[in-house]
């Protein structure tokens, strides 16, 4: 049984360091660029503003707002919704400015076919030099077009994509709660990817040179079409670059059902890129650090189902008492503040009161904790080549819930059996976390937050209750130091 729980530790004990590393590198060591204006800047931008089912109008006027740059802005509406299709249609014909309304007959390949659609039909290099790509809930300052066109220009990048901040205009409980995560991940995870490995490009946010998109022939038709064009490029020999100076503002989920969505269909999308891209990446002539990098961050949340076996393996050894009598007695404190260091990242964040902060730090390890289970059946549709791209805010439910409900249900009450069980208030904190998941997808958002909230205290108070009682003890059991070592997943 230790042999068994071992494996299984040994993946997320190593991610969760290498976390750590780009925690560090970002914060120390990760390039810091400053704003410097070309002498001459001769460019024409396609600007593609890509919509289903999200429109918003804020976004789209922060587009028509851009300076000392020429563009022309192309809304690629994909919305099923009859609702979202008028809107649009009745956004632009109230605009004097040109707008191109760009629709097809289907949603091919999803957000990638989008795009290739208009790559297709538009995309000409010697009219439109570079290409923009912004999703739908983006909103951009005046000049962050011509800052990314002043940085590309002159050099022979393929891409530069720009840093992202939450909305300060998030009207949801739950977003206000929670959408300190987009700055903790802009600018505490993805910096470190210049100095460990690729840069790629992250889906909005990025702009291109046109005749590098053409080359690499349009995005792959994948779900997370953003990391296999990088794949694709990365191969041609073309790279990126990260703006930090350059930032775009973009919203949380509305919700916790919404930022379940959007957990699941980055996973199964992950999980496609493994099998169906990853290999690309292996047999290429790419350097051994950026081929190690790159595979560390397409497969995280693939590993991240050993963390729901490892917790199911160590209730199997709570019950048979196989591993009692071992114990853990170095300083496992700070081995936990290791593990939940994405969260403690929002402390950095300036221009953010730490009321605010704390409940960040609060609540996201119970949100991280409650949406855990997502990964092991999400992680084999994806395998499967069942992933399918529902946007995060779509009524759209995509593919069903039941066999997560299942696993939620069943996980639930064996970690909280357990945990009563056996005195184990981290498996017991783990169960009433996976318990509440359900209920939250389906309460309105003023409920919903109530029980986060309580929730989140009580998850807080079990774990501390168990961390002050092995202080007190001076030693902590193997199970109870095995349950740490998938947190770092859980909050990335």
């Amino acid at each position: 049984m230790l042999v068994a729980i071992l494996i299984c530790a040994a993946p997320l004990a190593a991610y969760s360091v290498y976390h750590l590393l780009c925690i560090l590198v970002s914060i120390f060591c990760s390039k810091r660029y400053t704003f410097k204006e070309s002498a001459k800047l001769e460019a024409r931008v396609a600007i593609l503003y890509l919509t289903c089912d999200d429109f918003s109008q804020e976004a789209c006027q922060s587009i028509l707002n851009q300076k000392n740059i020429s563009f022309h802005l192309f809304i690629l509406d994909d919305s099923i919704s009859e609702e979202y299709q008028e809107a649009v249609s009745k956004w632009v014909r109230k605009q004097a400015n040109s707008i191109t309304l760009v629709r097809r007959n289907n949603r091919k390949h999803y957000k990638g076919g989008n795009i290739n659609n208009w790559l297709e039909k538009y995309a000409k290099p010697n009219e439109y030099h570079y290409t923009l790509i912004l999703d739908a809930d983006q909103v951009i300052e005046p000049e962050y077009t011509w800052q990314m066109v002043n940085e590309i220009q002159n050099t022979n990048l393929a891409f530069v994509q720009s840093s992202h901040s939450g909305r300060k205009d998030l009207r949801e409980p739950f977003q206000k709660l929670l959408s300190l995560q987009v700055d903790t991940t802009w600018m505490y995870e993805v910096p470190a990817r210049e100095n460990l490995g690729i840069m790629p490009s992250l889906g909005h946010g990025v702009l291109f040179r046109t005749k590098d998109l053409q080359d690499a022939e349009g995005f792959p038709p994948v779900v997370s079409e953003d990391l296999g064009l990088t794949i694709r490029l990365a191969l041609l020999g073309r790279f990126g670059k990260y703006l930090n100076y350059v930032t775009g503002f973009e919203s949380f989920p509305k919700s916790y059902r919404d930022y379940w969505k959007r957990r699941r269909r980055w996973i199964t999308a992950d999980a496609e890129i493994i099998k169906k891209m990853l290999p690309l990446i292996w047999r290429s002539k790419l350097g051994v650090q950026e081929t190690l990098d790159f595979t560390f961050r397409e497969t995280r949340l693939a590993v991240g189902s050993l963390y729901w076996l490892l917790l199911v393996l160590i209730c199997i050894a709570e019950s048979s008492s196989l591993l009692e009598g071992h114990y853990f007695s170095s300083p496992y404190i700070l081995m936990f503040v290791v593990m939940i260091a994405p969260v403690l990242t929002a402390l950095l964040i300036k221009k953010t009161d730490y009321r605010t902060k704390l409940c960040y730090i609060l609540v996201m390890p119970f949100i991280g904790a409650a949406s855990s289970s997502i990964n092991l059946p999400a992680t084999i549709q994806g395998l499967n080549g069942h992933s399918a791209f529902t946007p995060t805010g779509s009524n759209n439910n995509g593919t069903g819930e039941r066999p997560y409900i299942l696993i939620e249900v069943l996980s639930s009450v064996l970690f909280i059996y357990c945990g009563l069980c056996f005195h184990n208030h981290f498996l017991l904190s783990m169960g009433l976390a996976l318990l509440c998941s359900p209920a939250l997808r389906r309460l309105n958002s003023k409920s919903g937050h109530c029980i986060i909230v309580a929730a989140s205290c009580l998850f807080w108070l079990l774990i501390l209750e168990q961390v002050a009682s092995h202080i007190i003890g001076g030693s902590v059991p193997l199970t109870h130091f095995f349950c740490f070592l998938g947190i770092t997943l859980t909050l990335s």
